[in-house]
Protein backbone atom coordinates (compact mmCIF):
# COMPACT_ATOMS: atom_id res chain seq x y z
CA UNK A 1 0.00 0.00 0.00
CA UNK A 2 2.86 2.41 0.94
CA UNK A 3 4.74 1.79 -2.15
CA UNK A 4 1.39 2.74 -4.69
CA UNK A 5 0.99 5.51 -2.55
CA UNK A 6 4.29 6.51 -2.58
CA UNK A 7 4.05 6.19 -6.66
CA UNK A 8 0.87 8.02 -6.98
CA UNK A 9 2.67 11.04 -5.32
CA UNK A 10 5.81 10.91 -6.98
CA UNK A 11 3.99 10.62 -10.44
CA UNK A 12 1.71 13.75 -9.41
CA UNK A 13 4.81 15.52 -8.40
CA UNK A 14 6.59 15.00 -11.91
CA UNK A 15 3.27 16.06 -13.87
CA UNK A 16 2.71 19.23 -12.12
CA UNK A 17 6.81 20.07 -12.10
CA UNK A 18 6.63 19.04 -15.71
CA UNK A 19 3.77 21.17 -16.39
CA UNK A 20 5.21 24.36 -14.40
CA UNK A 21 8.77 24.16 -16.21
CA UNK A 22 6.56 24.07 -19.56
CA UNK A 23 4.46 26.78 -18.43
CA UNK A 24 7.46 29.00 -17.56
CA UNK A 25 9.44 28.02 -21.04
CA UNK A 26 6.42 28.85 -22.62
CA UNK A 27 4.96 25.30 -23.64
CA UNK A 28 2.23 24.73 -21.69
CA UNK A 29 -1.02 25.18 -23.59
CA UNK A 30 -2.20 28.87 -23.12
CA UNK A 31 -5.98 29.91 -22.48
CA UNK A 32 -7.66 30.59 -25.77
CA UNK A 33 -7.00 33.94 -27.27
CA UNK A 34 -10.19 36.52 -28.35
CA UNK A 35 -10.44 36.79 -31.86
CA UNK A 36 -9.55 39.70 -34.01
CA UNK A 37 -12.15 42.36 -33.77
CA UNK A 38 -13.99 42.74 -37.20
CA UNK A 39 -16.46 45.55 -38.21
CA UNK A 40 -17.31 48.90 -36.41
CA UNK A 41 -16.60 49.32 -32.81
CA UNK A 42 -17.59 52.70 -30.95
CA UNK A 43 -14.76 54.31 -29.16
CA UNK A 44 -14.58 56.27 -25.86
CA UNK A 45 -11.34 57.88 -24.41
CA UNK A 46 -11.55 57.48 -21.25
CA UNK A 47 -10.19 59.81 -18.84
CA UNK A 48 -10.69 62.81 -21.36
CA UNK A 49 -13.02 65.38 -21.55
CA UNK A 50 -16.33 65.57 -24.08
CA UNK A 51 -14.89 67.75 -26.32
CA UNK A 52 -11.80 64.74 -26.90
CA UNK A 53 -14.40 62.10 -26.97
CA UNK A 54 -16.30 64.66 -30.02
CA UNK A 55 -13.21 64.20 -32.73
CA UNK A 56 -12.53 60.40 -32.21
CA UNK A 57 -15.74 58.04 -32.32
CA UNK A 58 -14.43 54.38 -32.89
CA UNK A 59 -12.63 52.16 -34.84
CA UNK A 60 -13.30 50.19 -38.13
CA UNK A 61 -11.90 46.40 -38.61
CA UNK A 62 -11.45 44.42 -41.70
CA UNK A 63 -8.91 41.40 -41.59
CA UNK A 64 -5.72 42.65 -40.35
CA UNK A 65 -6.41 46.45 -40.31
CA UNK A 66 -8.00 48.61 -39.37
CA UNK A 67 -9.10 52.78 -39.72
CA UNK A 68 -10.28 55.62 -37.25
CA UNK A 69 -13.09 56.76 -37.72
CA UNK A 70 -12.98 60.36 -36.85
CA UNK A 71 -14.63 63.80 -37.08
CA UNK A 72 -12.22 64.57 -40.12
CA UNK A 73 -13.49 60.98 -42.08
CA UNK A 74 -11.92 57.31 -42.07
CA UNK A 75 -8.08 58.04 -41.31
CA UNK A 76 -5.21 56.53 -39.91
CA UNK A 77 -5.00 53.09 -40.96
CA UNK A 78 -2.89 50.20 -39.36
CA UNK A 79 -2.32 47.34 -39.24
CA UNK A 80 -3.84 44.54 -36.83
CA UNK A 81 -1.66 41.82 -35.59
CA UNK A 82 -0.89 39.72 -32.14
CA UNK A 83 1.56 40.34 -30.07
CA UNK A 84 3.60 41.07 -26.56
CA UNK A 85 2.73 44.30 -24.99
CA UNK A 86 5.76 46.71 -24.97
CA UNK A 87 4.20 48.27 -21.50
CA UNK A 88 3.68 44.87 -19.06
CA UNK A 89 4.46 42.07 -22.03
CA UNK A 90 1.48 40.48 -22.26
CA UNK A 91 0.14 38.71 -24.90
CA UNK A 92 -2.15 41.91 -26.81
CA UNK A 93 -3.66 42.47 -30.15
CA UNK A 94 -1.44 45.85 -31.47
CA UNK A 95 -3.10 48.14 -33.36
CA UNK A 96 0.56 49.63 -35.47
CA UNK A 97 0.27 52.89 -37.10
CA UNK A 98 4.24 52.22 -38.98
CA UNK A 99 2.05 52.10 -42.45
CA UNK A 100 0.66 55.46 -41.94
CA UNK A 101 3.72 57.12 -40.95
CA UNK A 102 3.92 56.85 -37.58
CA UNK A 103 6.49 54.48 -36.50
CA UNK A 104 6.69 53.49 -32.85
CA UNK A 105 2.69 54.61 -32.16
CA UNK A 106 0.75 51.47 -31.49
CA UNK A 107 -2.54 50.74 -29.69
CA UNK A 108 -2.44 47.50 -27.48
CA UNK A 109 -5.85 45.70 -26.98
CA UNK A 110 -7.17 43.10 -24.45
CA UNK A 111 -10.24 41.84 -24.19
CA UNK A 112 -12.98 42.84 -22.08
CA UNK A 113 -14.49 39.69 -21.95
CA UNK A 114 -17.72 41.05 -23.25
CA UNK A 115 -17.31 41.49 -26.36
CA UNK A 116 -15.44 44.66 -26.82
CA UNK A 117 -12.00 46.14 -25.93
CA UNK A 118 -9.37 48.01 -23.33
CA UNK A 119 -7.42 50.11 -25.00
CA UNK A 120 -3.89 51.64 -24.98
CA UNK A 121 -2.17 54.14 -26.92
CA UNK A 122 1.19 54.04 -26.59
CA UNK A 123 4.01 56.08 -27.78
CA UNK A 124 7.66 53.87 -28.20
CA UNK A 125 6.64 51.68 -24.88
CA UNK A 126 5.47 54.81 -22.88
CA UNK A 127 1.24 54.96 -22.24
CA UNK A 128 -0.20 57.94 -23.90
CA UNK A 129 -3.64 57.48 -23.57
CA UNK A 130 -6.34 54.70 -22.45
CA UNK A 131 -10.24 53.68 -24.17
CA UNK A 132 -12.54 51.21 -24.53
CA UNK A 133 -14.42 50.12 -27.84
CA UNK A 134 -17.77 48.68 -28.01
CA UNK A 135 -20.37 47.68 -30.39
Amino acid sequence: MRTALRTAVVTATATAAFTLVGSLNGEAHAAPQPPFPTGHYSGQLTGWSTPANAIWFGKDFTGATVINDTIAGRIVPADVYRANSVVNGRPVIVVDYARSGLPGIRDELTSDGRGGYNGIGVAGSTPALTFTLRR
